[in-house]
């Protein structure tokens, strides 16, 4: 068990040049990235869809959590 133990976490640390790198961690903080992400597109998705529906740019904000100034961006990125 002892040397099974030992070569997982042989490859859970792995070096990368000088440093080492926790795999599962890295994979971790990856996936979180991911989910960051899409949530962000999906409020960008459904201000869009509200701004295209004729709601106010103040209301699609208050709803969406952003402020107007990131719904006017995505507004002007989506009609470009």
């Amino acid at each position: 068990m002892v040397a099974i133990h030992t070569g997982m976490e042989e490859l859970r640390m792995m070096s990368y040049g000088e440093k080492k790198v926790d795999l599962c961690q890295g994979l971790k903080d990856w996936a979180e990235e991911e989910r960051t992400a899409g949530r962000e597109e999906g409020i960008k998705f459904v201000a869009l869809r509200l701004n295209e529906k004729g709601r106010k740019i103040q209301d699609i904000a208050d709803v969406a959590g952003v402020s107007v100034e990131t719904v006017e961006k995505w507004i002007n990125a989506s009609e470009g």
